[in-house]
């Protein structure tokens, strides 16, 4: 099978998502001041399946719950031959979210609407399943994935920000990412990384560091690798380039050290080229 005929598969919802970071009071209400940090149409499955997409995979794209607004906006981004809706809501107008960061980098998030899952997902023969599991998604998932995916599939959960608990994951993943902020040193990322991988039983565990790289860790061995150009400020989807990346080395067969290298080196390279725009 040719590189690109391997198909990806991806599993999360769309929204309109704006970045604030602020310095948050202890008290409410209150008045703060703080910095834009930018605003994406997306959500990680819609970015990961969109440069995946440009790179000439074959992506498919399961669009949970979706209003008539998100499903416009999704085959604006990705070709309706891409997307499978599962479900949908009456609601018309576009799923909206807010996310709070502090100056610490801990963020809160503020959503447009609750969810409605109850349309069971779509099985898949994708060679590689690529999961937001997100928070506000993990019940709904915990009840479907067992029936979707098989032992041969490479399934990769997107815990995006780690929040201090470990989820139980509802079936056994081969790749989970988390990210954490640069505050976060490199002996501390290792930690955690190792500490993941047996909480969740996954094959790799990848621990984002912002302009500070990665951690990934594997067979109770832990790497680190820091991109060689200088990344200054917080750009939005920066967590799924990287997945798109590392996605693309699990295609090529690179592992350890190799792979990591490669999501670092190439997220960096994109990231690089979108901050000079």
């Amino acid at each position: 099978m040719k590189l690109k005929e391997k198909s990806v598969e991806c599993i999360g919802n769309i929204s309109e998502v704006t970045l604030w970071i602020i310095d948050i009071p202890s008290n409410f209400p209150f008045i703060s001041f703080g910095k834009f940090g930018g605003s994406i149409l997306g959500n990680d499955a819609i970015i990961v399946s969109k440069y995946l997409l440009t790179q000439g995979y074959s992506i498919k794209c399961q669009l949970l719950d979706p209003t008539y607004e998100d499903i416009d906006s999704a085959i604006n981004i990705l070709g309706a031959n891409t997307i499978i809706i599962v479900g949908g809501s009456s609601t018309k107008s576009l799923t909206r979210s807010l996310c709070i960061e502090s100056l610490s980098g801990t963020r809160s998030w503020v959503f447009s609407r609750r969810l409605n899952l109850q349309a069971p997902l779509y099985h898949t023969s994708a060679e590689i399943i690529y999961i937001d599991y997100y928070p506000e998604l993990q019940a709904y998932l915990d009840n479907q994935l067992k029936y979707i995916v098989n032992t041969k599939q490479t399934v990769y959960f997107n815990l995006s920000t780690f929040n201090n608990s470990i989820p139980n994951l509802p079936i056994k993943p081969t790749v989970v990412q988390v990210s954490c902020s640069s505050g976060i040193d490199q002996e501390e990322a290792s930690v955690l990384a190792l500490r993941l991988l047996k909480q969740t039983k996954s094959d790799k565990v990848v621990v984002t560091l912002a302009k500070n790289g990665a951690v990934l860790a594997k067979d109770g061995i832990s790497w680190h690798c820091k991109p060689s150009v200088n990344l200054n400020g917080i750009i939005l989807g920066a967590g799924a380039l990287f997945s798109s990346e590392m996605i693309i080395g699990l295609l090529n067969g690179y592992d350890n050290a190799i792979l990591l290298e490669w999501a670092v080196g190439n997220t960096a390279k994109k990231l690089g080229d979108i901050s000079k725009l």
